[in-house]
């Protein structure tokens, strides 16, 4: 009996050891395997139905590093170029919203708690900038968009404009950003001349014809609609699982630099209403902020997810400009209007740095001035 259990056991493939170490073989194959592959993707976070879907930002963010535009975009010595991704660009087919086929209803949401941290975005990761007139970035209209990029990462990126095309050294920045090529879609717009049949024809017209026109975008696309002077200091993923969120600070009227909103949203709908047969055109913030608060938000604040102080439209700017300080808190909030245009002085890469202020500390967050580009990472 013992000399036939040895011999069963002897040999690497004989009796029953063989099948073992076989399996155990193949067990440390597949380990290795498994190693060599690292850990496996979480699943993505998908958008929810209503927003018009897209890949999830995990798998869109590859991008990010591995920008498809950028290997594709070569010039005539092999070299990557503004003009020629700009030709891919222009080619690029426009992205265009999914019909509605059964309108979402928002009867009863709750926009003070929203969806849970665990349901499908309700708004889509879509940025919106809206240009009139302007064919040229500054320096601030560049960290501007840097931010959004850095703090963002949007699945899609649209400039409305009614200019054929931007030019200059920052938007070529821009198209050398990595990433920003893949997700940007310039729409055209035209810069409206009348409001339901009210002209608006006096100097209050481009920033007039700014507000209605941003209310129509969202209400066409939905997504997230930013000023072109608020820099954004965090995500606003948070505020995708709400109908709609704007800043609305205590004792104040709306503030509309920064909005997230989905595409069928109520207020967007009432608040271009309350143009109709009651458009001043001498008042600067009548139709954009104060009626829209007083007839609609005052008597249905249900309608918007409030968001007091966070989403910097407040006055804010004696912190961000202020010399030889830098405020503590900025980071805390979601976004800072930078209300460039009240400022005297003109900010560059050069002159940004000295005095040592909050805004240096804004713009080193996402731009390296040793290369000349963003700080996306």
């Amino acid at each position: 009996m013992d000399s036939r259990r040895n011999k069963m056991a002897s040999g690497p493939c004989g009796g029953v050891r063989g099948p073992v170490a076989v399996l155990a073989i193949v067990v440390l194959l597949l380990i290795l395997f498994l190693s060599a592959r690292g850990p496996p993707e979480p699943p993505p976070r998908r958008a929810h139905p209503a927003s018009g879907g897209g890949p999830s930002p995990r798998v869109w963010a590859a991008n990010w590093i591995r920008p498809d535009v950028h290997t594709d975009a070569k010039g005539p010595g092999g070299e990557v170029t503004p003009e020629a991704i700009q030709k891919i660009i222009e080619q690029r087919q426009p992205y265009v919203p999914p019909a509605i086929k059964t309108p979402y209803n928002f009867t009863g949401f709750n926009n003070v708690t929203g969806l849970g941290e665990e349901s499908d975005y309700l708004v889509p990761n879509f940025m919106h900038f809206l240009r009139f007139n302007e064919v040229e970035f500054d320096f601030l209209d560049f960290v501007t968009v840097l931010s959004a990029l850095r703090h963002q990462r949007p699945e899609r990126l649209f400039f409305h404009t009614n200019v054929e095309r931007f030019k200059g050294e920052y938007w070529e920045k821009l198209l050398l950003t990595p990433g920003f090529a893949d997700i940007v879609e310039m729409v055209h717009v035209d810069l409206p001349s009348e409001i339901f049949g009210q002209p608006m024809d006096n100097g209050y017209r481009v920033w007039h014809a700014g507000d209605i026109t941003r209310i129509r975008i969202l209400m066409k696309y939905g997504g997230i609609f930013l000023d072109n002077d608020s820099y954004m200091v965090q995500s606003l993923d948070k505020f995708r699982r709400f109908e709609i969120a704007m800043g609305w600070d205590d004792n104040q009227f709306m503030g509309t630099q920064v909005i997230v909103a989905h595409r069928e949203a109520r207020f967007l709908r009432e608040w271009l209403e309350t143009y109709r047969g009651a458009y001043d055109k001498n008042k600067w913030y009548y139709n954009a902020g104060e009626r829209p608060t007083v007839e609609v938000l005052y008597k249905r604040p249900e309608l918007l997810h409030r968001v007091k102080l966070l989403f910097g439209v407040h006055y804010l700017i004696h912190k961000v400009y202020k010399a030889n300080e830098v405020w503590a808190e900025w980071r805390d909030q979601y976004c800072i209007h930078l209300l460039k245009r009240h400022q005297d002085k003109k900010f560059d890469e050069d002159n940004f740095s000295k005095p040592p202020t909050t805004l240096r500390e804004m713009i080193l967050d996402v731009y390296d001035p040793l290369s000349g580009g963003a700080r996306l990472l």
